[in-house]
C-alpha cells in the first residue's frame, strides 16, 4: 500500500477505494453529458448514438468503478492504481461503445481522461506510489519512481517516450488504417500505463490487440460487421472497430502487471 493510505484504518481505506473513484466518475458523467448535443450535430456525426447515450454513460461508470475496485484488490489497495484504472475503464468502455455503434469515439473523452491522469501520475511519482517494470533474468526489479533526478529510471523514460512517439509513427505508416480516436488512445496508454507497466508488457498488449483485430475479420465478413471505407486508391476495404480490442488487451495487461509490479513475482516473459 502506498504511503498516502498506509496509516489509515482498513475501513477508511475501503471507503476511499470504493467511493473516491465513484465520485470522480460521476463528475466525469456530469461533465461529458453536456457534450452530447454537440456530438449529435451533423459535423460530429454521432447521430446513431442519440438513443444510446444513457446506456453508454451507465456502462462507462460501471466498468470504471469495477476496474477501480479490482485494481485496488490486485495492488494491495494502491490509491494511484485505483484512480488510474477508474479513469481508464471509464474512458475505454465509453469509447468502445461509440466505436461499435458509430465507428469512432468523441475526442473529448480521451482528451480529458489524459488531462486528469497527468496529475495523478505526477503525484504517484513523487509519492513513490508505483514501480517501474524492468526485466533481469525473467525477474522483476522494483525500482522506485521519483521526479526528474539522478534516481529516475531509464526504463521509465524509454517506456513513456516510446509510447508518446508511437501515435505519430502509427499515424504516418497506417495509411488511413488508424483513426485519430485510436491515436489518442496510445497517448492515453502512455500517460496511464507505460511508465509503470513497462515497454515489454505494452508491446505484448499491442501485439495481442492486433491478433484479435485480425481474427475479428473472419466472422465480420460472414455477419457483415464493421463498415466499408474507401481508400485513397479508390478501393473499398472493410473496417472493424479497433478500440474494443485495444481496450481489452491493455486493461487486462495492466491488471496482470499490478501484482507483479508491487510484489516482484517473476513474469513468464
Amino acid at each position: 500500500m502506498n504511503s498516502l493510505l498506509a496509516t489509515l484504518p482498513p475501513l477508511v481505506v475501503t471507503s476511499i477505494v470504493i467511493f473516491l473513484p465513484a465520485l470522480l466518475l460521476l463528475a466525469f458523467g456530469a461533465f461529458f453529458r453536456r457534450y452530447t448535443d454537440q456530438w449529435e450535430h451533423e459535423e460530429r456525426g454521432f447521430t446513431k448514438m442519440s438513443t444510446h447515450w444513457h446506456k453508454a454513460f451507465i456502462t462507462a461508470f460501471l466498468v470504471g468503478e469495477s476496474s477501480a475496485i479490482l485494481a485496488g484488490f490486485l495492488s494491495q489497495w494502491n490509491i494511484y492504481a485505483v484512480l488510474i484504472f477508474a479513469i481508464l475503464g471509464y474512458s475505454l468502455s465509453f469509447s468502445s461503445y461509440t466505436d461499435i455503434i458509430e465507428h469512432k469515439a468523441p475526442k473529448e473523452i480521451a482528451r480529458w481522461s489524459i488531462v486528469t491522469l497527468i496529475p495523478i501520475a505526477v503525484v504517484a511519482l513523487i509519492d513513490n506510489g508505483l514501480y517501474v517494470i524492468a526485466s533481469s533474468q525473467n525477474f522483476i526489479l522494483r525500482l522506485p519512481y521519483f521526479p526528474v533526478s539522478p534516481d529516475l529510471s531509464m526504463q521509465q523514460l524509454v517506456a513513456f517516450g516510446v509510447w508518446m512517439i508511437i501515435p505519430i509513427v502509427m499515424l504516418l505508416v497506417s495509411g488511413g488504417g488508424l483513426g485519430m480516436a485510436d491515436i489518442r488512445l496510445f497517448v492515453l496508454f502512455a500517460v496511464g500505463l507505460s511508465w509503470w507497466v513497462g515497454i515489454m508488457a505494452m508491446f505484448t498488449a499491442f501485439f495481442i490487440a492486433n491478433v484479435i483485430q485480425a481474427l475479428s475479420f473472419i466472422p465480420a465478413k460472414k455477419y457483415n460487421w464493421g463498415h466499408m471505407v474507401t481508400l485513397k486508391s479508390g478501393k473499398q476495404k472493410r473496417a472493424m472497430p479497433f478500440i474494443p480490442a485495444l481496450s481489452v488487451t491493455f486493461m487486462l495487461m495492466g491488471f496482470y502487471m499490478l501484482p507483479h509490479t508491487l510484489t516482484g513475482i517473476p513474469l513468464p516473459f
